[in-house]
């Protein structure tokens, strides 16, 4: 099954994968493409997480490496529980994104820490 994948009236793309997914390469492959479709400029990105998500490595070492820059400024995950945040964490050790990268709990603190990963409107049209 496709992650969902929409733009916040916020300038923020969302994306959800459901509960305790297999997300596949192709899988994250196609929530870029939809997210370049969505925004015409890099942007931040808050990721839903929740259950217990099943992520290949290739998936990892993809987010991990120089695909997201040119779309996406800055990455939040939204997760829930100790067993994804404690997850993440180890994650981050050996797959650390090229880009500003971190997790929270609720949404609210996940787009504020992100607004200023934002691109002005005034820069979009250079």
């Amino acid at each position: 099954m496709r992650p969902q994948v929409w733009l916040g009236a916020d300038g923020i793309v969302r994306v959800d994968h459901g509960n305790d997914p297999l997300i596949t390469l192709e899988d994250i492959q196609w929530a870029v493409a939809r997210q370049q479709e969505l925004a015409d400029c890099p942007c931040p990105v808050i990721v839903f997480g929740s259950g217990r998500p099943s992520v290949p490595p290739e998936v990892k070492r993809y987010l991990s490496g120089p695909a997201l820059c040119g779309v996406t400024s800055a990455l939040a995950y939204v997760l829930e529980g100790w067993y994804l945040h404690h997850l993440f964490r180890l994650s981050l050790l050996y797959n650390r994104p090229q880009i500003p990268c971190f997790a929270f709990s609720n949404e609210p603190d996940a787009v504020a820490w992100l607004q200023r990963y934002l691109t002005p409107p005034a820069q979009q049209a250079e």
